[in-house]
Formats: C-alpha cells, sequence, structure tokens
C-alpha cells in the first residue's frame, strides 16, 4: 500500500518481503520432501536481481524484481535418487524467517512514522 505514495524504500521492503515469502514456500517444499523418492532439491534465487534494480535505485526498479527457482545440485543424492540435505534447509528456513522478520519490522516502523506524520505527531 505505502509503496503507492512514491516512497522507493516502501517499495524495496514490500517486494523483499514478497521475496523471502516465496523463498519460504520453496524451502517449506523441500523439507515437505525430505523422505520422497527422487526428489530434487530446489532454491529461490533472487539476488542477482536485486543487486541489478539495487544499482539502478529506483523504484519502478525495486517493483520489476523477479526470483526465479533452480535446481543446485550442491547436496548429496541418497540412495532413493533424493538429495534434500534437512540440517541445511533447516538452516535455510532460520535465514530466511529471520530476513522475513527484519524487513517486516522495518515495514512496519516505516507505516508508523508516515502515520505520525500524517496525525502531525513527532515520531
Amino acid at each position: 500500500m505505502y509503496h503507492k505514495i512514491g516512497n522507493k524504500n516502501f517499495a524495496l521492503l514490500s517486494r523483499m518481503l514478497d521475496l523471502h515469502a516465496s523463498r519460504g514456500k520453496v524451502i517449506a517444499a523441500n523439507i515437505a520432501n525430505v523422505n520422497t523418492p527422487n526428489y530434487q532439491r530446489r532454491s529461490f534465487e533472487f539476488d542477482s536481481a536485486l543487486r541489478h534494480a539495487m544499482s539502478k535505485g529506483t523504484s519502478a526498479e525495486y517493483n520489476k524484481i523477479q526470483g526465479w527457482v533452480e535446481r543446485p545440485n550442491n547436496t548429496p543424492v541418497r540412495n532413493n535418487g533424493n538429495n534434500v540435505d534437512i540440517e541445511q534447509e533447516m538452516v535455510a528456513l532460520r535465514e530466511n524467517a529471520t530476513a522475513y522478520e527484519v524487513y517486516s519490522t522495518l515495514y512496519s516502523q516505516k507505516s508508523q512514522m508516515i502515520h505520525a506524520a500524517i496525525r502531525g505527531q513527532a515520531s
């Protein structure tokens, strides 16, 4: 909502929340399929798109950041053809949840500042 008032920080924070929510879904799918035969681990990537958008520094660029799903081959394949490492996924889940919490807090704080400014209150 606030990204519509033209503040590029709101646009970036909003997009980061969306991207980390998507990453969380991919990690959750990996965890849910830890014992599924022939399931191949997936990852949700957006770091290079984020770097590109940040180099431009505009709301329009932030709103265009897209992520994509990859199938990295950086974990060993078990006998059942599955390559999900539950420990790695739990670490990724925690890191992603922490990042989401940080962006959510920042978004909330910026929102409160806007509300205070609208009401004419000092922050």
